[in-house]
């Protein structure tokens, strides 16, 4: 370095006139060298006390702030021993500040498992893996606390490195993460349960079904032992029982709902704090703790309430009840804690709110859900209608047309044949066409009055005038009155024999119209003609045990019945799809009206048919034996 000067040595002689040698000012110069030595040394040793006090000054406030670390922080060697710990690590473990131990006797004091209860061994404790070179980083574990209470522990380390980046230690900071840890809990369960709510009432579209699955689950979720749900009436201003969960008795019931109306419904000035935080749409508890000053001949309740709501609007009512949890007297009369937490607290609040309004979300989808199936049930009905509509229009047209055709034409003949004169072979003409005008009017009249029954029947105004009748007679009656109907077709009757008659309480002139209708379609749908069989049999019913009913068949060998038409035979308008409308006549209201008029009597009727052509149809009925028929037995 370039030498500078720091000062000057002075040597004063008495004698002014004296001249020191040369050897007096080598001498001087050695000391003024010596005194330059002695000031650079008091300079470096100032410096030395500044940087010894700044360094002390810096170790404290180091000191300081790794005393006042909330987080626990504990420095081991590469050999697992402790070598210094903070405040917060001595208090948490509850061991001297200063006490130096191994990790394995740590552990061996403070035993730690996994968040869900499974033991954690020294090999697989994360200051174990991270002596070993592990990065850890946010690991959680449950551990016992110095006081005996267990807590939830995060940690997270940083290697200690020398010069050549090799291991020499590290420095875990760890924090006691318990409360958060049930937050974070809560909250998944909370979440957990919403959606095992929503799973649980998907697809569900009646309230009752809905509410009753949402209560059943709230009262498991919230631990609690019995619940209710009730509707709200806005106009009343006033809450009404729908359903209730957790109850065998009816009186315990009954007794638990007037305790509940105590403060639904609350006399002036009594619990209306409650009331009107259920009414502003927030969850509400009703305690003795919570409401001491109010009269409470219900000491025991424990009750946690919320709306269940939509856009603001109250539905109904969530009530959720622990009061089967207070303290129980045991053997020696004294009270014991319950096996969970009696009261309520914030996060019940916030599960049942959320579970409330989810409620209200899904009764209120399930009710556009209805809306809309309503709609369109509505919108099917009026097509149906309108297509039901066209085609009466379309068959009346139709079967209206052919019989005023030929009345036209033969009156028009008839007239002609008039003008022409009087003589026998020309009133003969006039008379055949009058004739087939009669046939044709009665053929209208049947057409209207089938119109007519209809009309009766749908409007329940059609009479039945019941009295004991011989069905076997009334059918043998019907089958000789059609047998001379048609060359092509041989109709028989068939009676099973029976001891019993086959006597029936009905409308001896409705029964005769439903045989004969039967029969008329049988020929009808047997075009290349065939047999015709009116078979009847004594039968026991299915459904009244000990009853007889009277069965009657009525089989042809036509064209058969498609098997997809058979589910809508007996509709109104229906006519099969086999059938060529330009051939066979009908309005499709023959079926319909037979059906009806059986249903009058108590009766069936049902069809059976293959569907090919030529194995032809049957149609069964059944009605119930007369009671005056076992009357008439026994007396005989």
């Amino acid at each position: 370095s370039t030498p500078h000067c720091i000062g000057f040595v002075f040597v004063n002689y008495h004698n002014s006139s004296y001249h020191p040698g040369k050897g007096q000012l080598a001498f001087a110069q050695d000391i003024a060298a010596q005194c330059a030595l002695a000031v650079e040394k008091d300079h470096l040793l100032a410096d030395i006390h500044q940087a010894a006090a700044l360094a002390n000054e810096r170790a404290n406030t180091l000191d300081a702030v790794f005393q006042a670390m909330t987080e626990g922080i504990t420095v081991l060697s590469q050999d697992g021993e402790v070598l210094v710990r903070n405040t917060a690590a001595s208090l948490f473990l509850g061991i001297p500040i200063n006490s130096t131990d191994k990790l394995q006797g740590f552990l061996n004091r403070f035993p730690t498992r996994t968040l869900h209860g499974q033991p954690i061994s020294y090999d697989e404790f994360p200051l174990s893996r991270a002596l070993k070179g592990e990065r850890i980083r946010g690991e959680r574990f449950v551990t016992v606390r110095g006081d005996g209470v267990e807590r939830v522990i995060e940690v997270n380390v940083t290697h200690m490195l020398d010069e050549s980046q090799k291991q020499r230690g590290l420095v875990s900071a760890f924090r006691d993460v318990t409360e958060q840890t049930r937050v974070e809990q809560r909250l998944r369960k909370a979440l957990e349960t919403m959606l095992d709510v929503a799973e649980a009432v998907s697809g569900i579209t009646e309230m009752k079904d809905i509410l009753h699955s949402v209560l059943a689950m709230t009262v498991s979720t919230l631990t609690c032992h019995r619940g209710s749900v009730h509707l709200f009436h806005e106009d009343e201003q006033a809450f009404t029982f729908l359903l209730s969960s957790g109850f065998e008795d009816d009186e315990v019931e009954k007794a638990w709902l007037l305790e509940q109306n105590f403060w639904l419904s609350p006399a002036a000035n009594q619990y209306q704090g409650f009331r009107g935080q259920i009414l502003e749409g927030h969850a509400a508890v009703i305690s003795a703790e919570q409401y001491a000053s109010q009269p409470n001949p219900f000491n025991q309740a424990m009750v946690l309430a919320a709306p269940i709501t939509h856009n603001h609007h109250i539905l109904g009512l969530i009530i959720v009840d622990r009061s089967l949890s207070h303290s129980k007297a045991d053997s020696t009369g004294e009270s014991r804690p319950p096996s969970w937490p009696r009261d309520f607290s914030i996060w019940d609040m916030a599960v049942i709110e959320g579970i409330a309004q989810l409620a209200g979300l899904v009764i209120e989808q399930a009710r556009w859900q209805q809306e809309a199936a309503s709609a369109r049930t509505s919108e099917a009905a009026m097509r149906e209608a309108n297509a039901l509509k066209d085609e009466f229009l379309a068959i009346t047209a139709h079967e209206f047309r052919s019989p005023l055709t030929v009345i036209l034409t033969h009156s028009q003949v008839g007239l002609r044949m008039m003008r022409k004169g009087t003589e026998p072979q020309t009133l003969q003409r006039v008379s055949d066409s009058l004739m087939a005008i009669e046939e044709q009017a009665h053929q209208l009249t049947n057409i209207v009055n089938t119109f007519l029954e209809v009309t009766q029947i749908n409007r329940k105004q059609l009479v039945i005038n019941s009295e004991p009748v011989d069905l076997a007679q009334i059918a043998q009656h019907v089958v000789t009155t059609h047998s001379a109907t048609s060359a092509k077709h041989q109709i028989r009757c068939h009676i099973a024999p029976s001891v019993h008659p086959y006597n029936v309480m009905g409308d001896k002139a409705r029964l005769k119209q439903v045989l004969a209708n039967l029969i008329q379609n049988a020929v009808k749908y047997s075009p290349l003609g065939g047999t015709i069989t009116v078979s009847l049999c004594q039968a026991q019913s299915t459904e009244n045990e000990g009853r007889r009913t009277i069965e009657v068949c009525v089989a042809d060998s036509g064209i058969g019945i498609p098997k997809d038409a058979l589910p809508r035979l007996f509709e109104r308008f229906y006519r099969g799809s086999n059938i060529d409308g330009n051939k066979t006549r009908g309005i499709g209201l023959g079926l319909y009206i037979v059906a009806e008029l059986l249903r009058m009597h108590d009766g069936t009727i049902r069809a059976e048919s293959t569907g090919i052509p030529g194995e032809g149809s049957r149609f069964i009925i059944t009605l119930p034996s007369s009671p005056i028929e076992k009357e008439l037995v026994d007396s005989a």
